[in-house]
């Protein structure tokens, strides 16, 4: 099995006056960013994402002028080759 080195992908964005009020989850939900709610759960909780270079629980109330940093690691990309094996079914 043969494993491509993790690409890591950093980006901000600033939150516009309109989406003041916004979970974060949510926010970053509707962007298509991040994924599923689940998942950028669990990136909010493990420090992948920070607001204001602070740790935040995904509930956040986002304000105006937030700075949210986003940290993406590329998917690991496995080689993976069929083997060949007998099987005996009755």
């Amino acid at each position: 099995m043969q494993m491509t080195s993790r690409d890591v992908r950093t980006f901000t964005l600033t939150v516009p006056s309109a989406q003041s009020e916004e979970r974060l989850d949510v926010f970053l939900s509707q962007k298509g960013l991040y994924g599923t709610r689940s998942q950028i759960k669990r990136a909010i909780e493990g420090g992948r994402i920070r607001v204001n270079d602070r740790g935040v629980k995904p509930g956040y109330r986002l304000r105006e002028g937030d700075l949210i940093l986003v940290v993406r690691e590329a998917p690991v990309e496995y080689d993976l080759a069929p083997q060949d094996l007998p099987l005996d079914i009755h």
